[in-house]
């Protein structure tokens, strides 16, 4: 495994630390985790799929990720 050092602002360090807390995991297998996630969503929106979030109301948006 290798080590990678990267700076972060106190914002984003609190929320890895919050995500880390609430999945269970070291904050390197959260940011593990979110790398493995980034790569399927760019890979699914290349082959022409798109991620919505739905609302309670039922209201549908598509989700752009930058990238």
């Amino acid at each position: 495994m290798k080590k990678v050092l990267f700076n972060l602002t106190e914002e984003q360090y609190a929320r890895l630390e919050r995500l880390a807390d609430r999945m269970g995991v070291s904050k390197s297998e959260a940011l593990r985790r979110a790398i493995e996630l980034y790569q399927y969503v760019k890979e699914a929106q290349k082959e022409g799929a798109e991620i919505t979030k739905r609302s309670k109301e039922g209201q549908e948006k598509v989700v752009e990720i930058l990238g």
